[in-house]
């Protein structure tokens, strides 16, 4: 189960420095959450998550001013800006029209991150998530990935906390089934 973030006074301090206008405070805030939030986007399915964890620290640090509440609430502001982009990402993704590489047979640069990421949790683990329905694929991610409470997932998805917490069980549950499945018919 995460813990909960509240009481960093680092994060107090880089808060009030961002507030000020400070390049260290959004820095630091910038360094301590980016890569939870590009996990985030990334396992979502984004094409882009780099660009939308930029669109999450911009959209956050243009109204920095006006946030009030601890570390946990500043994280669940970040995910909820984030699913929300990631949305809005795969809704324009159906309005456009589908493209092909110029040159199908050209070697790519660099990895396919998502698959290395979803790779470092296990073998299969991409197939058993895309497997889940959509809520309770979200769920478990923002609870394993970006490693969020149960209240802040709640917050973020707009459910209650028990309804997310009955909802990451079956979630469980349907990954328990479906890989022991798999072990008894390979």
């Amino acid at each position: 189960m995460p813990a909960k973030r509240s009481g960093d006074p680092a994060f107090g301090r880089a808060l009030e420095s961002a507030r000020q206008g400070s390049p260290a405070g959004f820095e630091w805030l910038w360094r301590r959450f980016a890569r939870q939030v590009t996990a985030f986007a990334r396992v979502r399915g984004s094409d882009d998550p780099d660009g939308i964890t930029n669109d999450v620290f911009l959209a956050t640090f243009q109204r920095i001013d006006q946030f009030t509440g601890d570390e946990d609430a500043f994280v669940a502001l970040l995910f909820t800006i984030a699913r929300n982009k990631v949305i809005d990402e795969h809704r324009q993704r159906g309005r456009r029209p589908v493209t092909t590489a110029l040159d199908p047979t050209a070697e790519r640069t660099g990895g396919n991150t998502e698959d290395e990421a979803l790779a470092g949790l296990g073998f299969g683990t991409r197939e058993l998530l895309l497997q889940l329905t959509d809520d309770q694929r979200e769920v478990l991610i923002l609870r394993l990935v970006a490693d969020l409470s149960l209240e802040q997932t709640a917050a973020i998805t707009g459910r209650t906390v028990n309804a997310t917490k009955a909802l990451q069980h079956r979630a469980v549950n349907a990954l328990r089934r479906k890989s022991s499945v798999e072990a008894v018919t390979k």
